[in-house]
């Protein structure tokens, strides 16, 4: 969704600059519906490509390992399951 957003964006400002540049007389510009398409297309290409690769590595993990790992990666064999679910469950419900 994030890169759906940064390609309208930058649509917009494509168009902005253009218009700009061609109404002060420096050059003759214009957006064709193509270049538009294009830039749209490879934004969301770039999206769903670098999006689905870390949803489907992420998918395949057990969430307890992946959460002990992760917050605490030099003691994580030391703690329970339990342990790891109280710590972030407090964590999350008192920030």
């Amino acid at each position: 969704m994030l890169t759906f957003f940064g390609g309208f964006i930058g649509i917009i400002l494509g168009w902005v600059i253009s218009f700009i540049i061609t109404k002060t007389g420096i050059i003759q510009t214009e957006v064709s519906l193509f270049s538009v398409l294009l830039a749209f297309g490879v934004s969301a290409a770039i999206g769903i490509i670098f999006g689905y690769y870390p949803a489907r590595r992420a998918a395949g993990l057990n969430p307890i390992e992946a959460l002990r790992y992760e917050y605490f990666p030099q003691i994580h064999k030391s703690l329970t399951n339990l342990q790891i679910f109280k710590i972030v469950f407090c964590e999350f419900v008192y920030l």
